[in-house]
């Protein structure tokens, strides 16, 4: 079984950006966690060989490649990335709840 080469951590990062999922997404995918996605594009651990099988499965299965087209890895350099995710809207505002000032309303009011 062949398992992650070097540069796993951009390989990943790019495939999820092209196919437009997040982190969170795609560790629901794998049935891993958000922060194993996260430690994997952050270069902090390593893929184990099964892992990066199931990579393969899921781009397999999805109709792409890990790798991008004519075999090279296109992903943007490490750091933040300012791709959005085509095809889905921003999340929606959060609207103010008045009644939490914070700590202030934590005081018990007391019997």
């Amino acid at each position: 079984m062949r398992g992650p080469p070097p540069d796993a951590r951009r390989i990943i990062r790019a495939w999820r950006g092209r196919i437009g999922l997040t982190q969170e997404e795609l560790a629901h995918a794998l049935s891993v966690t958000f922060s194993t996605v996260s430690r994997w594009e952050n270069g902090h651990v390593t893929p184990s060989n099964l892992a990066w099988k199931a990579l393969e499965k899921l781009a397999a299965e999805r109709g792409s490649s890990l790798l991008a087209e004519g075999g090279e890895d296109a992903s943007p350099p490490l750091g933040r990335s300012t791709v959005e995710s085509p095809g889905r809207p921003p999340p929606p505002a959060r609207p103010a709840d008045e009644s939490f000032r914070g700590p202030r309303d934590w005081k018990s009011s007391g019997p």
